[in-house]
């Protein structure tokens, strides 16, 4: 029984310790963070595009990445930017994909 409860919380302090961050606070930070880069860099389109592409990376980032990670992602030569742009490409091809769409 001792050797089970000390192997339960090696289990919970392993979990604990890879400091992912896919949480609702973390995922709401960085979707506003990145709308506030689209506004900063002057781009003009709707609002839901620009949340649809700022959700859909936030998912695939914070679902992946942990935040040591997320700290060496603002390095663009480092492997976690690449691994970062990578896995948001099909965020970026869907946006650009929409604001390609003909308005009626």
């Amino acid at each position: 029984m001792k050797q089970l409860l000390v192997a339960s919380l090696a289990m919970l302090l392993m979990s604990s310790c890879n400091f992912l961050v896919n949480n609702e606070t973390s995922k709401k930070e960085f979707v506003d963070g990145c709308k506030k880069e689209f506004v900063q860099m002057g781009v003009e389109v709707e609002d839901g595009l620009v949340e649809d592409y700022c959700t859909c990376s936030a998912d695939k980032i914070l679902s992946k990445f942990d935040i040591i990670d997320l700290i060496k992602m603002n390095d663009t030569t480092s492997q976690v930017y690449r691994e970062s742009q990578e896995l948001i490409k099909p965020c970026l091809d869907a946006f650009r994909a929409q604001l390609e769409e003909p308005e009626y």
